[in-house]
This record gives structure tokens, sequence and C-alpha cells, in this order.
């Protein structure tokens, strides 16, 4: 080894022996874990030179943090301390048993620092109501905790019982009333009936003859003379046929017309619930209040949307709809913290509202068909008695997504229960869709002796003879008859759709006509005034036939058959087919399907407005 090596680790030892004689409190112990009660270590709390004696034995029933050499997480072991870094004291760190009292401790003068013995830290409470005051003397036993003077209660007055309102009774009245049940009369309307359907009406005449009165609603004398014309020969003149002059917008009384409820059998009287109606036909909304003073009945208008289609009843508080409720009144709730579930909120009000309006014990909510426009539940079922509901069914093969849909529905209809039995479901089968149109068997015209079926001459000859075999069945006592409803397979509405019923006790409004004193008021009536109303609309110069046609609104209804003779960005003109007035409307509230017609017609109908605007100055043509 070379001599400078052992020259430096010999001074290297003199110096460290020095350094431990100078500093004894420097030494390889004092780096060394405290882990063992044989090597306890300096208490924080004691002064610099000050050693407390190591904790003594106690049995393990204490908490782990209580054992000796035990370290917090997080805590640094006595002896790596930084310089300068003053160990915390918690209220629960401490190295001495619980019971352990300061008068214990050795008592040796030479270990006594000045002012007496250290204290160790007591285990502090964590309530701070059961804190304890220290005592003023530091050699005295360590007090007992003191008691926190109890309170004296206040008496508090004795609440009254809280009484339970117990649910009110359900009252069948103001009833609604079903469509199976005896009927004054069912009403129609001619208002915009065109030529190529007025066979429809013939047939409704002709097949309710000796089994249900009809009452036909006119706008004017044109339009009663058209209707009196369906039968020529004066020998054979309907009799059960009556008309009563109110002005309408469109033929679909179901869908605006009022729901005729019957008032307590006391007061004898009728009630009209008029529900809000959507869309930009001015009399047809107006119609309920209209009908109720005329009749002098109640009136109970509704903020609700609900289109009469949509909401069939059995007679005994029992109505089933579609969800199309919920889409026509939409209820949102803001969100006030956490998760609010506003959707089944607002469904529940809608539902809850529904049923205090118009009576009903129970609202069952059903799934309408797909690809279907108007989502009413008269397309795929009809109420026979209050305890019998018929079902539409469809071929899986042909229709697999609608055939479960109606499954479904029937399987919750037959869970159903009216007045202690179970509800009775029958199914029947109907054609598949073409395209949105559909044939249903159960869009017909009910009466308590008269049932009329509509078909189409699409329909496969099989399923409407299983459809007519099986009202047969089921309605022994009724007349069963079939109408021919092609020509009004585009405009997506059938015979429920057009008809409204009217109950035996509602009266009839005061003017009404036979139909023997409406052929003769049509008689003296000149001779031309139906050709010229036919010749305005067989002009081929005031406007283009191919114009016109029979718009939807964006929510399936029955818009107008009218002529396009208007647009521009945001709305169309449109020419009226029955009165030819002009009506401009938003694009946006028309289906998909005509906004693409008005795409590809858009130069035409750009082409017809000059024109279009000469007729209406010239034939005081108004604008609504």
């Amino acid at each position: 080894m070379p001599r400078f090596l052992l020259t430096f680790f010999v001074a290297a030892f003199l110096i460290c022996g020095c350094m431990s004689l100078v500093f004894p409190e420097v030494s390889v112990a004092q780096f060394r874990p405290q882990f063992f009660p044989q090597q306890p270590s300096r208490p924080n709390w004691g002064p610099p030179r000050y050693t407390q004696p190591g904790p003594q034995p106690f049995p393990p029933v204490y908490a782990p943090h209580q054992r000796p050499g035990f370290q917090r997480p997080g805590f640094q072991r006595p002896g790596f301390q930084r310089p300068g870094f003053q160990q915390p004291v918690y209220p629960n760190q401490s190295y001495f048993r619980p019971n352990y009292r300061p008068g214990n401790l050795p008592q040796n003068p030479n270990l006594l620092p000045p002012g007496g013995p250290a204290q160790p830290p007591r285990i502090q409470p964590t309530n701070p109501r059961l804190t304890a005051p220290q005592p003023a003397n530091p050699y005295a036993k360590t007090p007992t905790l003191a008691k926190t003077p109890t309170l004296a209660k206040t008496p508090t007055l004795a609440k009254p019982p809280v009484e339970k309102e117990e649910p009110k009774e359900y009252s069948l009245y103001p009833r609604m009333v079903a469509e199976f049940e005896p009927q004054r009369a069912i009403v129609l309307s001619v208002s915009d009936l065109q030529k190529h359907h007025s066979h429809v009406l013939k047939q409704i005449i002709e097949q309710s003859a000796g089994h249900a009165d009809i009452l036909i609603l006119y706008n004017n004398e044109s339009q009663l003379k058209q209707a009196v014309d369906l039968f020529p020969d004066s020998a054979d003149l309907p009799e059960h046929v009556s008309f009563f002059k109110l002005k309408l917008d469109t033929v679909w009384l179901r869908d605006f017309g009022p729901r005729i409820a019957e008032e307590d059998e006391e007061e004898s009287g009728t009630r009209s619930i008029d529900f809000f109606y959507h869309g930009v036909r001015p009399f047809d909304d107006s119609f309920p209040e209209r009908w109720a003073a005329k009749t002098k009945g109640k009136l109970t208008k509704v903020p609700w949307t609900l289109q009469g289609g949509n909401l069939i009843g059995n007679g005994q508080g029992l109505g089933i709809a579609t969800s199309r409720i919920f889409d026509d009144n939409k209820v949102s709730f803001a969100a006030t913290g956490g998760y609010s579930n506003s959707n089944s909120e607002g469904r529940a009000l809608v539902m809850k509202e529904i049923k205090e309006l118009c009576n009903l014990k129970e609202l069952v909510i059903l799934e309408p068909l797909r690809f279907e426009s108007t989502k009413h539940v008269d397309m795929f079922a009809a109420f026979l008695a209050p305890d019998h509901v018929l079902v539409a069914s469809v071929d899986p093969r042909s229709d697999a997504v609608n055939a479960r849909v109606l499954d479904w529905n029937a399987k919750k209809l037959a869970a159903l229960t009216v007045n202690g039995k179970k509800m009775r479901v029958d199914r029947i089968q109907i054609p598949p869709r073409d395209n949105q149109a559909w044939s249903t068997y159960t869009n017909a015209i009910f009466t308590d002796r008269l049932v009329l079926l509509p078909t189409m001459n699409s329909d496969s000859k099989t399923l409407v003879d299983k459809a007519y075999a099986k009202y047969r069945r089921l309605l022994p006592n009724h007349h069963i008859a079939k109408v021919d409803i092609t020509s009004m397979k585009k405009l997506q509405g059938s015979l429920h759709c057009m008809s409204l019923n009217l109950p035996a006790f509602a009266p009839m409004p005061k003017g009404v006509i036979s139909f023997a004193q409406a052929k003769r008021l049509a008689a003296r009536l000149p001779a031309n005034v139906v050709a010229k109303e036919q010749q305005k609309k067989d002009n081929p110069h005031s406007i283009e036939k191919r114009l016109r046609k029979v718009f939807q609104s964006a929510s399936g209804d029955h818009l107008v058959d009218a002529y396009a003779v208007g647009l521009d960005q945001e709305t169309i003109t449109l020419l009226r087919a029955d009165d030819y007035k002009l009506l401009r409307i938003r694009i946006t509230s028309i289906c998909q399907t005509d906004r693409y017609w008005i795409e590809r017609n858009k130069k035409k109908i750009l082409e017809k407005g000059a024109y279009v605007k000469r007729y209406v100055n010239s034939n005081r043509g108004r604008l609504e």
C-alpha cells in the first residue's frame, strides 16, 4: 500500500475520534433505527439533553399506533430530523399508556429538567365538547373529565296527528261515451270533398240506411247541391240523411271535432271537450266551440294537443292512446342538481292531465305503427265492448317490425282488467303497408247496430273476406258492410278519420234540414252554380293542373288540397282548390316528400306567380 494512503486513513481516524469526544451526541447509535424498547429515542417534547425512560410493557389490546416504536405512515423516525425541523405532535401520538400518570415518573434529581419533570402529551379527544381543562399544578394528578352541564329541554307542543287524505272515489261522470253504444247520428263533412271522392259518401249513405242516421255538414249551397245530386231519383230519397250548414276547412272531423261526454244523470246534459288543435285550419280549430254554442251544451277547453283518432275509450273510464301524445305535448323540467329524469316526469304530467280532463280512470299508452304518418291508435285497435278490444295483426313475413309492435300492444291490452274481468283481445289481419299508405280494418265506422268496413282495390280478396267474416262472428247482431275508399289512399285517411259519433243523448243543433228540404233548396239555385265552380277548377288557362296536389304537414296531417302558385326561401303560397283562396305556409311545416316535390317543380311554381297575383287582384282573392 502506498504511503500516502496509509497516512490519509490514519489522519481520518484521528479526526473522527476527536469529533466523537467533542460532540458526544453525534454517534453511530443515534443514527441507528429506533424500533425496539431497549433503544428508546429522545422524546421530541423534552429539552435537548434529556432522555425519557422507555415505555413500560402493556397488554396487546391497545391500538397499533400506541405501541412503542410504531411509526405513522409519512412520519420521520427520531434521529432523522432535518436541521431546524420540529417534529409535530398529534393528539393521538404518545409513547405512554393511556392511564400512565406523571406522578409515577422516577424522581431522580439528576435527570429532572429545570421546572420539574416534563409531562407526556395527553391523548386529546376529538369531540371538542368533551375536552377537559388542564390542571394548573403540573404535579397534580390527572383530573377527570368535566361533565358538560345538561341543558333543560324546551317543552314542545304536541303536534296534532296528520290526517292522511283518502283517495277520492272515482266518479264515472262526466262519461266519455264509447262508439259501440247507441248513437243519434254519424256526422260527416263535405267542406272540401272532391268530386272523385263523392262515391265514398254515397256508399256510406246507402249502407247506413235503416241502421244509423247521417248528419252532413256543408259550407255553402254549392256543396249542398253536389251532395244532393248524388241521389237524382226523387222516388228513392235517403230519409235518414239530414244537413246542417257549418263552415269547415277539411273532412277529417275525427281529428279536430269535439269529444262528447255525458253529464250526471241529474243534469242530463252534454259536455264538449275541445283539445288544442295544432294546424293552419281556423274553421276546423273553432268547430268544437261553435258546436257547443249551437247545441247549448257545456264546453271544456283543454290546453293539451290530442287528435281524436289517437284516443278511444270503452265508456267505463278506460282509454287507450299511442305515444304520440308525448310528441304533441313536449314537457321538460330543468335539472336541480343530481340526476333528473325529466322525460319520465314530463310523460307522467301529460298522462295525469289528460286523465283528469277526460275523466279517465286509466289511460294505457301503446306503440304506434312504424312508417305510418298519423300514429293514431284507431289505425290498429277498436273497442267492441267495455271488456272486448280488436287489435290488428300483420304477417311477419311481410313486415316483421310492425308484427312485433302489434303483438306487444295486444299483450299489453290482454293484461288489463275491466270490472273484474280480463280484457278480451281478438286479432284481425290487415294488409301490409304500401309505402306510407295503410289499409286497416279497425279504422271503421262503429255504432250499436252498424259496422262500415273500409277496403281498397289493392287489398287481397282473401284478407277482405277474412276481415268481413271476423266482424260477422264477433258482432252477429250488427250490419256489416264494405266501403271502397281506394280514391282516398294517398290522403292516408279512412272512414273513422272522416266521421264523428254523436251519442244518443246529445241534442241536434237548430237549423237541421232533411234530405227532401235540401233537395228543394238546391232546386231553387241557379243551374249554372255548380258548373261555374267546376269551370274555375278545370280552366287550363288559370292554373296548371300538374301543380295541384294534396299537401301533407310535417306531422303527417292532411294540410290542404291546393295549387302551388308562389315560392320564396321560407314560405310557399298555395291556392286552395275548393274556394280559390290563397294560403301562405312555411316550407318547414310540410312533410319531406312534399319538399322534394316543391324542389323539383320550383321553376314551374315561380312562372305562375305573376298570373296568380293578377288573379287575386281581379277576383278579390283573400290571402290568409
